[in-house]
């Protein structure tokens, strides 16, 4: 996105840049770290289209503090290897001179290195001589900002020592950006930790024959199964994956899924009989068929999440001793219900019991009963999110 002026006058300038120009890098900027918010991989590439924005060659953004005190280096340029990078976490991390002196500062705000310490006295220091020369970082601008309780944000830009140094118009950018920043970390930081209840469900959901997707409010995708990762790689699948966000290849659809989602988020599980919300029917591209997707809430040490399964119901393959086990069934109620699951209508499973559609009607209605269900769309939903649906040892 780029600003548009009147082609008869001049952009304004602000400093030694015009606000055009400010604004695009701004823009990419923020762009940039949302993305990463919601796509761990795109950290890694962070750091150097910052310092890109800046004109310069090396940045680094870290987290610092929580209950152990750590620092988890998020991003760096190609400057700081893997040694450097061991080596400051080490040691040079406590006597970093920029951080030390910077912690008292109003968080939020970009900070010039001269204004921390002098040229000559960061010449003179241990860091410098020992470490920070050989990164070639000299200049610096800066700024903290609050993650969470114990967690601070550090950001900095560096240049080499013969460059022309930072000024107003890069503290300014600089300045507009830290909050983008902090606020797509907070975004990372909740993700990580629903994503830490979410892999106490990994080893339970890839027991299912069916697809089965752990996800946060808004779609984000923190576990999934076998059976789940097959269906988002099969090429015709109504089902994809977009920046780590479950969705579908149509709009109308997406909208209804992530609607499903966010209500099951939200839901109240002190009612622990509640049943997923009605299945979604998604077509597959090459009218090979279709899947059922039902959504349902769960919850996980004070965490939220929601359930999504996907199943196709000509390969389901429902386990009827386990139905008659699990819900009190008789063998022709569990072969009912597996018939359900698998997509066939109440007229298929008559003709194919050679029994009246009445009939198969009422023992359905004695299913719903049974199962505390209303509708067949609840009965399939809790059905195919059962231990009916585990795959066998």
């Amino acid at each position: 996105m780029t600003a548009t002026f009147n082609r008869e006058q001049p952009p304004p300038v602000l400093g030694s840049f015009v606000v055009a120009d400010r604004l695009e890098r701004l823009y990419g900027l923020v762009d940039l770290v949302y993305g990463a918010a919601l796509d761990e991989s795109e950290w890694a590439g962070a750091a150097a289209r910052i310092a890109d924005a800046f004109g310069t060659h090396s940045a680094g953004l870290q987290i610092v503090g929580g209950d152990d005190g750590s620092t988890d280096i998020l991003s760096t340029t190609a400057n700081l290897t893997v040694q450097a990078v061991e080596a400051y976490r080490a040691h040079y991390v406590s006597t970093d001179v920029w951080i030390r002196r910077a912690s008292s500062l109003k968080p939020g705000t970009g900070v010039l290195g001269q204004e921390l310490i002098s040229d000559a006295d960061l010449i003179r220091s241990e860091f410098w001589q020992d470490w920070a020369r050989h990164q070639r970082q000299f200049h610096v601008l800066g700024g903290l900002m609050p993650v969470s309780e114990d967690q601070t944000l550090v950001l900095a830009v560096h240049a080499d020592r013969f460059w022309r140094g930072f000024d107003e118009d890069d503290r300014q950018l600089f300045g507009a950006f830290l909050p983008h920043l902090q606020r797509a970390l907070k975004i990372r930081r909740k993700g990580l930790l629903e994503g830490e209840r979410a892999a106490g469900l990994s080893d339970a959901i890839d027991r299912f024959r069916t697809a089965v997707w752990v996800v946060g409010r808004h779609g984000r995708i923190l576990a999934m199964n076998g059976a789940a990762q097959d269906v988002l790689e099969l090429p015709a699948s109504p089902l994809v994956m977009r920046n780590s966000v479950l969705a579908t290849r149509r709009g109308e659809t997406t909208n209804r899924l992530l609607a499903a989602i966010s209500a099951a988020w939200a839901e109240d599980r002190s009612d622990r009989m509640r049943q997923p919300h009605p299945p979604i029917r998604l077509e597959f591209l090459d009218a090979s068929g279709c899947l059922h997707v039902v959504v349902a809430p769960s919850r996980q040490d004070g965490g939220r999440h929601a359930l999504v399964f996907a199943s196709q119901p000509r390969l389901q393959r429902t386990d009827a001793a386990m139905l008659k086990a699990l819900f009190g069934l008789s063998t022709a109620e569990a072969d009912i219900v597996a018939r359900l699951v698998a997509g066939d209508s109440i007229r298929e499973i008559a003709q194919s019991r050679r029994a009246s559609v009445q009939t198969v009607r009422s023992q359905v209605k004695t299913v719903l009963s049974k199962t505390n269900t209303r509708t067949q769309a609840q009965l399939v939903g809790l059905i195919m999110g059962s231990l009916a649906n585990l795959r066998s040892a």
